[in-house]
């Protein structure tokens, strides 16, 4: 093996290794807390995903009696999510900063309440409120407007005043109230 070979072998190697071993794996374990008991086996079955930026780092199940626990290595501070079957999207939860910690532990409302300031949701990962609308579900959420062209051909376009975001005609509880136009996420 000539020597441009070798050098380059053994920098591939260093480089490998040097990747592996700044990644470590967090646990992440947990609880749900619900309004109340009955609202527990709505949570069940749920799943959580842990994202930095848009790539998934872990994924997990919620458990019957409200309890998780997902590993993930991560780089940075993450953001979590909730879905499930009947849920309008996914939902944001709040972004988890990046620790030195093996295990973090956490205790998840689902559904979560929201502070308000001046009559709007304060969004919980930017901390704002003056982007956020709340999510109208049904079917009176869409407003059309009838628009005549000069050729007179009439189409309806949907009007959104940006009061509101809308939803879709299915609702469940554990469904996002709000949208955040800065972060375009749903909680």
């Amino acid at each position: 093996m000539n020597r441009t070979k070798k050098i380059l072998l053994l920098l591939s190697i260093s480089f490998l290794f040097l990747g592996l071993t700044n990644q470590r794996e967090t646990v992440i374990k947990g609880t749900v807390k619900t309004e109340n008991a009955n609202k527990k086996n709505n949570v069940g079955l749920l799943q959580l995903e842990l994202r930095e930026n848009s790539l998934v780092k872990g994924q997990t199940i919620i458990q019957m009696d409200g309890t998780f626990i997902m590993r993930a290595k991560l780089d940075k501070d993450a953001d979590l999510f909730y879905k499930g079957i009947g849920i309008n999207g996914e939902v944001f939860i709040q972004t988890l900063q990046q620790t030195s910690s093996d295990t973090i532990f956490l205790t998840i409302e689902i559904p979560k309440n929201y502070t308000k300031k001046w009559g709007k949701a304060v969004c919980p990962k930017c901390n704002k409120q003056d982007q956020t609308l709340p999510i109208k579900y049904g079917l009176g959420s869409a407003i059309l407007v009838r628009h005549i062209d000069k050729n007179r051909d009439t189409t309806y376009l949907p009007y959104n005043n940006k009061k509101y975001f809308d939803g879709n005609d299915i609702t469940s509880d554990l469904d996002p109230k709000y949208f955040c136009k800065r972060d375009n996420i749903k909680f």
